[in-house]
């Protein structure tokens, strides 16, 4: 007697083909990986029973739906869990690491954004700062309170471009300083400190940043959950 075909939920979550879409696939293993066992016979007969030629998005909301009732995935092995302290902590470095950055970002919105009408007024560098502290603090707290992969790879993230940006516009001030130097053109010429004050550092810190943030993110998201 042949044996018995696969069910779909197998070939989904065992045999990692592509069923019902990428989108609601994941969505199969998810939930077929933290749902309880006693549900897991109606859940596979849900599975079986959908048409995936049918109402897509009608399925997607109801596995959403179920992934919301069984709460937030547990962490990995080795991953402490989030604590108020830790919380209040990430809050502060999130805030502190944002006055560099919303810095940094004003100087670019101003070499390139901001009106010369604008140059005079405080308002809005104080402006990017603030809300570049909000968005830092926001997502240390999160991160500190309730750890996720794309948390830590957003704050992992977010330190490695201000580390970036810093070592960035320094390396972009000595090299400017060098081709300057090398064009014989004067140190404190005001048009050339203007051009690397508010052209070059800012630039080269931006570029800087990125790589680094891009780098330290990616490495952070690949790591989760590794021992």
């Amino acid at each position: 007697m042949p044996d018995d075909p696969p069910s779909r939920i197998d070939i989904i979550t065992r045999q990692r083909r592509e069923v019902l879409g990428p989108s609601i696939d994941a969505l199969v293993r998810e939930i077929d990986a933290r749902l309880p066992a006693a549900e897991r016979p109606a859940f596979a007969a849900l599975i079986d029973a959908a048409d995936p030629d049918g109402d897509g998005d009608a399925l997607f909301h109801r596995l959403t739906a179920m992934r919301a009732r069984l709460g937030p995935p547990p962490l990995p092995a080795g991953q402490p869990a989030g604590t108020a302290t830790a919380a209040v902590a990430g809050l502060v470095v999130g805030a502190v690491l944002g006055l560099p950055a919303g810095f940094l970002l004003y100087m670019v919105a101003r070499a390139t954004l901001l009106p010369t009408s604008l140059w005079s007024s405080d308002a809005p560098m104080w402006a990017i700062i603030a809300a570049t502290m909000a968005g830092g603090g926001l997502l240390g707290a999160t991160q500190g309170g309730r750890p996720t992969r794309l948390g830590r790879a957003l704050l992992r993230g977010a330190v490695g471009f201000v580390l970036g940006a810093i070592g960035g516009a320094i390396l972009g001030v000595v090299v400017a300083g060098a081709i300057g130097a090398a064009l014989d053109v004067s140190q404190r010429e005001g048009a050339f400190a203007m051009g690397v004050a508010f052209g070059v550092m800012p630039l080269a810190g931006v570029s800087g940043g990125v790589l680094m943030g891009f780098w330290m993110g990616r490495r952070a998201w690949r790591q989760w959950g590794r021992a």
